[in-house]
């Protein structure tokens, strides 16, 4: 009798300590216990630097640990393909579309992408929310 309580005492301690190193393990693995703040559609502008003309976006974003790919589509430069990374709250990607790769550099704050785009012949600023 001592016995099968001793073993029935045994079994529950490492039921126990099982569920608590598992626990322990999701706390310290940051991709299952963080949100996924960059996947999804996002709707914006871009804004030339002096001003002069805005155009709107369409960024379709899946992030995968930092990297960052998906599809962009803009009534500028027309359908493209995302490249890039998102680390420490910055986003750096590229949209390689049939005019050429347009750079897109910034943070996300408040529920708004913003930053700054670089196509090489032309700059500007860019925000854009979610769908």
């Amino acid at each position: 009798m001592r016995f099968r309580t001793f073993m029935i005492l045994v079994v529950a301690v490492m039921a126990v300590a099982s569920s608590v190193f598992s626990a322990a393990a999701f706390e310290k693995e940051p991709s299952l216990k963080k949100s996924d703040p960059i996947s999804g559609e996002w709707r914006g502008s871009f804004e030339t630097q002096d001003g002069a003309t805005t155009f709107t976006v369409t960024l379709k974003l899946k992030l995968n640990g930092d990297k960052v790919t998906g599809t962009g589509n803009s009534d500028r430069a027309g359908a493209g393909t995302i490249t890039g990374s998102w680390a420490s709250n910055e986003l750096n990607i590229a949209i390689e579309t049939d005019h050429g790769t347009l750079a897109l550099t910034g943070a996300l704050k408040d529920g708004t992408l913003f930053g700054e785009w670089d196509a090489g012949h032309a700059q500007g600023r860019w925000e854009a929310r979610k769908k």
